[in-house]
């Protein structure tokens, strides 16, 4: 039997950040965050907006 893979539960992982760039790979490196260019939070690159202030991050 083959299982179904489009429930919500099932979702492809991210291949590219908030800029563009290509994520890394399975060899499980972590992202180097990036500063939030408002109040100076440390951020996700995955983020679209800073969770400590709110500003957008995109094309930052």
């Amino acid at each position: 039997m083959i299982q179904d893979r489009s429930d919500a539960k099932h979702q492809e992982e991210p291949t590219r950040d908030t800029e563009g760039h290509e994520l890394p790979g399975a060899d499980n490196e972590e992202l180097p965050p990036v500063t939030c260019q408002n109040c100076g939070g440390e951020v996700s690159k995955l983020e679209p907006v800073c969770p400590h202030c709110g500003h957008p991050l995109v094309g930052a």
